[in-house]
This record gives C-alpha cells, structure tokens and sequence, in this order.
C-alpha cells in the first residue's frame, strides 16, 4: 500500500488548485468562498504538519512542570497552585505562538 500521496500532500494540493488555478477565475463572492476554502485547508495543513511536533514539546513543557496532563495543570491553575511558577509563562507563550503559527503563518515575524 502507498501513502502517497499522504493527507498533508493532498491538503496543500486541493489548496494550490483552488487558490492559483479556481479562484482566479472566479470574480466576487464566489471568488471569496474559494479563496476562504483554501486558506482553510492552508490552517487545516499546518495543523496536520505540526500536531505531533507540537505535541511532543507541549508534553515536555508539561513534564518540565511537574505536571502529567493538561486537567492536572488546568486544575493546578484554578486552585491557584501554578500561577506563579518558574516557566510556565514561557511554555504557554511558546504553545499560544505555535498555534497561531499555524493559523497566521509569520506573525512572530
């Protein structure tokens, strides 16, 4: 069996075909809807690309913590436990950067 090609590929394939070959062709609001559909599979892309990556740093921010799970942090927060602690402002920045990367690619930048 093939995993060619995989899902990531088809995304950023329906993506291209719909942004530089569709849209162009299109004029007003059907010229909107597919450039819309293609930035969503655009974000729908890097969130596939990254998600394992993304992942695996937010486990070892969490373990860096001293936390095992999200729930463990989140009720660690509201009970007042975690707000201050040493990195846990620099782990959720670099998780809340990593997720609007993949919606608003560049705009650390």
């Amino acid at each position: 069996m093939s995993d060619r090609p995989n899902a990531l590929e088809l995304l950023e394939e329906a993506q291209r075909l719909l942004k530089e070959e569709l849209a162009p062709s299109l004029q007003g609001k059907q010229r909107f809807h597919a450039l819309m559909v293609a930035n969503a599979l655009g974000i729908a892309g890097r969130e596939l690309g990254s998600a394992s990556e993304r992942a695996a740093r937010w486990e070892a921010d969490l373990e860096a913590l001293g936390y095992s799970s999200d729930e463990e942090l989140v009720a660690a927060l509201r009970e007042k436990h975690a707000a201050g602690e040493p990195g846990l402002y620099q782990a959720l920045l670099r998780d809340a950067e990593a997720r609007a990367e993949i919606v608003s690619p560049g705009l650390k930048e």
